[in-house]
């Protein structure tokens, strides 16, 4: 549904023994998840051209009507030559599809889930952003913005509480604090 060379290309999905597959694009890149525990956070103009990249995506994304829902370090790909890739789109839904989760279930990774969905409203545009504002977050500081013991204790902290104070973001913490805000609109 949508082609843009940030997003990973699904080329198909099946059905096998009443389970969901996805046929998509081989990757061979390193998770930005994976580049922060081996080298350490990066800096802030590194962060911040990942992050315009990982914004384009996306931006082309909702353009085509589909919100991804688990925008985190694990799913975004660092290729050579400053490619990024946002993958797993295994939680994304689409204009017009039906709701595929079960009411108090919890859909995704905790630590990177808007404030809105902690409470169980329904993901929006926004959502996707406050989780680009969480992932720029602990690429710059090597931690997630809610760090907490426990998944309700995350969740209680995302809905309720301001993140955690930087001390690396510099020039980059306005732009992830605006992300990071708990109104959606």
């Amino acid at each position: 549904r949508v082609v843009q060379p940030g997003i990973v290309r699904i080329f198909d999905v099946a059905e096998h023994d009443d389970r969901p597959w996805i046929v998509m694009q081989l990757v061979p890149y390193r998770s930005l998840r994976d580049v922060v525990a081996d080298s350490g956070p990066l800096s802030p103009r590194q962060a911040a051209s990942i992050g315009l990249r990982i914004l384009a995506a996306i931006t082309a994304a909702h353009a085509g009507g589909v919100l991804h829902r688990d925008v985190k370090p694990g799913n975004v790909l660092l290729g050579p030559d400053g490619h990024v890739v946002l993958t797993d789109f295994g939680l994304a839904v689409a204009d017009g599809s039906t709701r595929v989760t079960t009411s108090g279930l919890v859909v995704g990774s905790p630590a990177y889930m808007s404030p809105e969905r902690a409470r169980g409203q329904a993901a929006t545009p926004a959502a996707d952003l406050w989780s680009l504002g969480a992932t720029l977050f602990a690429a710059v500081e090597g931690r997630d913005p809610f760090d907490r013991n426990g998944t309700l204790a995350v969740l209680t902290a995302i809905a309720t509480e301001e993140p955690d104070r930087p001390v690396r973001a510099g020039p980059l913490w306005p732009v992830i604090s605006a992300l990071l805000d708990k109104d959606p609109a």
